[in-house]
């Protein structure tokens, strides 16, 4: 599910992966080619995301010889912890919020092991909330019946409403789950759903077809008759490109706010960075490595087939079974220059990215003083959009290129679980807006100048932002001890894959979505010995190793 130019480049993510870098980009490279040319790998990883390292490890694990190169100092992708504010502040650049990880295959498989590199999750009982327009928050536990009774405040309707969300879940789960862990359908989950020799119980049918391909509008407006129980739901729709109008935009929250309520939100202890740490370290006790400060220019090729990479001094590093591209279609299109088909280069320019994002990282001497009482000061996440059309709003803004008018903010309060990530007494907020764009077109409200997030653009919008929280948080500004702005554009300039500041590299609407990712991280590969993983790829954007489990089991059935 993610700076300043002048932000600290301190390594937070662990001393094994600071002192297995090597500072001079010619020493790297001279290792990589001597390494190589002694005992060439077997696959070569572009980009060192979740997906990638968690790929690697298991091929690492099953006796493969891998090589992952990124161009960054640092590893992990958006899942990565800096120091950007103030010395023992710790904030997460991107992902925060674990929790699909956390509860995937691969964590349950492999938590000794990752538990031992220093990896330990902390539960969020108090998960999210959001405000009504009256100011009341409705928060909400992994409590249920605190929860319907949070509900029954604004609607005693929604009670009802609420016990059958929870219970249509239980019936769904177990059909949606196998769904996002198995290769996509190239027909779409439908097919998939209800053809021939697919068991699904008829009376569940209903339910998934508008779970599938509802848009929340259509589908929340039909369940709640609150417009905060409403807006409470939909909000997790906009963490990735779901608008409140956007067709089969209604798997997301579905999932998100029945496993919140059952297993809570888990996060990092010290930052999801750690994580990332722990995978470079089980990627080179398994045989591999993880090399970063490397750029490579190209995908070499010979008889049609990709044998290996070659990095931007001119060094070629040769692998005998694949070369695996953690990338965006659109970089994919610059390393594969000249050798995509027609077919393929037509589905790269076809690629739509969603909506951008800014992020402001706070560091606070005390948590917000919210209005609305200790429910808010003991959530995790804080949704500040109070309708439907709230969301539509500011998703619509930012599509058309416009600064909207009342973004759409997200706080996070992750200190409040995790005091390690701040001095003690002191506090971190993790604010993320969306949808914003990456090239302004102009202001929704007429009052910000500028085609480009400069300096003043990014602090002009980003004030707005804070006064839209002080409405709810009176006194935030007092509490500032330090501020950093990360607007789209600083996003991608962090990880290439956060093309315009998208966060799932790609749109996840239907038309990109499912079978419809336009290259497969298993048997749809753009050409032989090339293939890909990450958010671009099946099942999208999140902080998880879902596409790189599936390429992994993919080659080692090859």
């Amino acid at each position: 599910m993610t700076k300043a130019q002048g932000m600290s480049r301190r390594d937070l993510l662990g001393a094994a992966v600071a002192a297995a870098a090597i500072t001079s980009s010619r020493a790297m490279a001279d290792a990589i080619r001597g390494k190589s040319n002694m005992h060439p790998p077997d696959v070569i990883f572009i980009g060192a995301g979740i997906n990638a390292l968690g790929a690697a490890y298991l091929l690492g694990k099953a006796g493969w010889r891998v090589l992952v190169i990124d161009r960054n100092e640092e590893p992990g992708g958006a899942v990565r912890t800096m120091a950007l504010t103030l010395p023992g502040f710790r904030h997460d650049i991107g992902a925060m919020n674990l929790t699909v990880f956390a509860n995937s295959g691969f964590y349950q498989e492999h938590q000794e092991a990752l538990a031992a590199k220093g990896v330990e999750f902390i539960i969020a009982d108090r998960t999210y909330g959001s405000f009504a327009r009256d100011g009341r928050f409705l928060g909400m536990s992994t409590n249920h019946e605190a929860n319907l009774q949070a509900i029954a405040a604004f609607s005693e309707a929604d009670v009802g409403a609420w016990q059958k969300w929870h219970a249509d879940f239980d019936r769904c789960a177990p059909v949606l789950f196998r769904i996002f862990g198995s290769p996509a359908s190239p027909a779409g989950p439908l097919a998939y759903l209800f053809g021939q020799g697919v068991d699904v119980p008829e009376a569940v049918r209903p339910t998934l077809w508008g779970i599938l391909v509802d848009s929340l509008r259509r589908h929340l407006t039909n369940r709640f008759q609150s417009e905060t129980v409403q807006a409470l739901v939909a909000a997790w729709g906009m963490h990735l490109d779901y608008a409140p109008d956007i067709t089969g935009g209604c798997w997301m929250p579905f999932l998100e706010t029945n496993a919140d309520e059952r297993s809570g939100i888990s996060l990092v202890k010290g930052g999801s960075g750690k994580v990332t740490a722990a995978l470079c370290d089980l990627v080179r006790e398994a045989g591999g490595d993880v090399q970063t400060g490397q750029m490579v220019e190209r995908i070499r090729f010979e008889d049609g087939r990709a044998v290996g990479v070659e990095l931007a001094g001119g060094q070629m590093i040769r692998c005998s079974q694949a070369v695996v591209a953690s990338v965006t279609p659109t970089a994919l299109r610059r390393l594969a220059s000249g050798h995509l088909s027609k077919t393929i280069l037509r589905q790269v320019q076809a690629w739509k990215y969603g909506p951008g994002t800014m992020v402001i990282h706070l560091a606070l001497s005390d948590l917000p003083d919210w209005e609305a009482g200790a429910d808010v000061r003991e959530s995790f996440y804080i949704h500040i959009a109070s309708s439907l059309d709230d969301l539509a709003a500011a998703y619509q803004e930012g599509m058309a290129g416009l600064l909207s008018a009342k973004p759409f903010c997200v706080v996070a309060q992750p200190t409040v679980f995790d005091p390690s990530r701040a001095p003690k007494g002191k506090h971190v907020l993790w604010v993320m807006v969306r949808a914003v764009p990456a090239v302004i077109r102009g202001d929704a409200m007429g009052q910000i100048q500028g085609a480009a997030w400069t300096h003043d653009v990014k602090e002009a919008f980003a004030d707005r932002v804070l006064d839209r929280i002080e409405r709810y948080a009176p006194g935030l500004r007092r509490q500032i001890l330090a501020k950093v702005i990360h607007a789209p554009t600083d996003l991608e300039a962090l990880n290439p894959n956060l093309v315009g500041g998208d966060l799932n590299a790609g749109s996840m609407h239907l038309a990109q979505f499912y079978g419809q990712r336009p290259f497969d991280n298993g048997s749809r590969m753009p050409m032989p010995g090339l293939y890909m993983c990450g958010a671009s790829t099946w099942p999208g954007g999140g902080a998880n190793t879902g596409s790189g489990v599936l390429l992994a089991q993919h080659l080692l059935a090859s």
